[in-house]
Formats: C-alpha cells, sequence, structure tokens
C-alpha cells in the first residue's frame, strides 16, 4: 500500500489508469473524484498503467464517459477498477489518503505507481 498527502487546492496526479485494482481509504480531508469508463475495450484489463492524460483528452479526444463525479471524505473508501481512468482534487483542507492493491496483484506496478 502506499500513504499519499495532498495539498489544499491541488491534484496528486493527472487523469490516469493504474494496472491493478486499487481501494482508496480516504483518512482525513476531502478529495473531489471523477472516474471514467475505460477508453476502449483493449484497455479494459491493462497490464500496464497508462501515460498521464489531460482532461480535453480524456473528455473530449478518447470520448470517455464520466461515470462518477463525487466527494469522499474521512472514513471513505472508494474502489477503482483495473483500467478505469481517474483524477482527484482536494477541497476544503490538505487530504490524506492510504491507496491498496487488491489481492492477487503482489504489488506489481504500485512501485512508482500513481495516485490521483
Amino acid at each position: 500500500s502506499n500513504a499519499y498527502l495532498t495539498p489544499l487546492h491541488s491534484q496528486g496526479f493527472a487523469p490516469h489508469y493504474d494496472d491493478v485494482d486499487v481501494f482508496i481509504l480516504q483518512l482525513e480531508g476531502y478529495k473531489r473524484w471523477r472516474v471514467y469508463a475505460p477508453p476502449n475495450k483493449m484497455e479494459t484489463l491493462p497490464r500496464e498503467s497508462s501515460r498521464d492524460y489531460t482532461e480535453k483528452e480524456v473528455e473530449e479526444d478518447m470520448g470517455c464517459e464520466l461515470i462518477m463525479d463525487l466527494m469522499i471524505g474521512p472514513g471513505d473508501v472508494l474502489y477503482l477498477p483495473r483500467g478505469w481512468i481517474h483524477q482527484a482534487d482536494t477541497v476544503a483542507r490538505p487530504a490524506h489518503m492510504v491507496k491498496v492493491p487488491s489481492s492477487g496483484s503482489g504489488g506489481k506496478g504500485m512501485s512508482g505507481s500513481k495516485d490521483s
């Protein structure tokens, strides 16, 4: 697992998808998460994490459907399926979260992987 502290009014990483299923446990602060459907069927279960995208690429160029736009706070858990593009921004105050890969991933891809 990885832990991240994201300053107020900032974004940890650009929109991207991971090569593992991820559970986000929000410890403190609040984050606005936007989750998009995979860009195409070939990337539904990717073996590698994506490059960083721009918001314009995701929403306009790739035509990814926005599936969720939600706020999470202390104690909330968010599941992010492998291959689903996501991004998050802190709101109200700095945010601290833990990112836990699903079992069976063996931590593959977590070293140096991206957080949102």
